[in-house]
């Protein structure tokens, strides 16, 4: 989740504050990806993966879902709403733009980030799709996938069932809990005017 959010906040400062041809050709492809339902790139993307000799293992989870359209965007409209100053001041310093996205950029985003990555949490916690598809090994079955592996052709133990989706969710609703603060800064933050 960290490395995720970190790619897509590097990606959204691109977007928001570099200058480079075709920056908003590039962001509006990036855009129409939303279009894209994921059932239709499914195939192609098991695909590549079998072809990286990726399927049942790690990996195979890990880097299909990296970077995300939705959190690029994100990150870009955070960015976009710092003033411009911030960033000269410090290129005045002799600042690098690694180093103006490190020192200046990344603690001014911490609501947005925290907002991201409690997103991007709730989806790879309660993906079911792609995990189904890359892994076949019972080891390797993430843990949406487990509790629907619990029910048998013709009978379902309820109980089980309940009590299994009940526990996935206890990690979601902590990680809410204990980041609140952020995430309801963070997710005002564009309703407010100064």
């Amino acid at each position: 989740t960290a490395i995720k959010v970190i790619i897509d906040s590097m990606a959204g400062y691109a977007f928001a504050k570099m200058r480079f041809s075709g920056r908003d050709k590039l962001f509006m492809l990036v855009l129409l990806t939303l279009m894209i339902p994921f059932s239709a790139t499914l195939i192609p993307l098991y695909i590549i993966v079998r072809e990286l000799h990726m399927t049942n293992s790690y990996w195979g989870l890990i880097l299909p879902p990296l970077a995300s359209p939705i959190g690029i965007f994100m990150m870009r409209q955070f960015i976009e709403t710092l003033p411009g100053d911030l960033e000269n001041a410090a290129r005045l310093d002799g600042c690098s733009e690694f180093q103006i996205y490190v020192r200046v950029i990344l603690p001014l985003i911490k609501p947005g980030l925290v907002v991201l990555g409690v997103f991007t949490f709730m989806n790879q916690w309660t993906s079911y799709l792609w995990p189904l598809v890359v892994n076949t090994k019972p080891e390797m079955m993430t843990l949406t996938v487990g509790i629907q592996s619990l029910r048998s052709l013709f009978t379902v133990d309820w109980g089980i069932l309940s009590a299994g989706a009940v526990l996935s969710m206890l990690p979601l609703v902590l990680v809410f809990i204990f980041l609140q603060r952020y995430f309801i800064a963070g997710s005002i933050a564009g309703a407010l005017k100064e």
